[in-house]
């Protein structure tokens, strides 16, 4: 297998083939880890989606206070009785929202990551073993 010090920069069309070859030519060791570090990108892709859902999420909400302030005024103006059924009515639609696209972005990922390790596609290590293996191979 080349070294990193031998290793040269290729060309993103010439890439697939090259490493194909390299995949092949892996022992056991280096492909576990391989499949740890795809892993790690995963997890950096998904928390870069999570942040835009977040954001996404937070921008929501100050629409939705803006909005609400208006209600709030509208709701302040009417009568003791009118006042008391909105009341009602609002506690009762307190449910929790696990509607979000944050929390969906998390529940898939939950779910993909038990089924991987249920099926067996996956097996699971100590999260300082897994930290060691990583900062050893970036050098660190």
């Amino acid at each position: 297998m080349t070294t990193l010090s031998q290793s040269r920069p290729i060309e993103a069309a010439k890439l697939k083939p090259v490493l194909h070859e390299k995949i092949e030519q892996m022992d056991h060791q280096h492909l576990e880890l391989l499949n740890r570090l795809l892993l790690q990108l995963e997890a950096e892709e998904l928390a870069n989606r999570l942040s835009a859902a977040f954001d996404k999420d937070h921008e929501l909400g100050i629409a939705e206070r803006k909005m609400s302030e208006g209600i709030e005024i509208q709701a302040l103006a009417l009568g003791a009785n009118d006042k008391a059924e909105l009341a009602e009515r609002l506690v009762e639609s307190l449910a929790i929202s696990q509607n979000t696209s944050a929390h969906k972005a998390w529940l898939a990922l939950a779910k993909r990551r038990r089924d991987e390790v249920r099926s067996g596609a996956v097996a699971t290590i100590p999260g300082e073993e897994g930290s060691a293996m990583v900062r050893k191979l970036v050098g660190r």
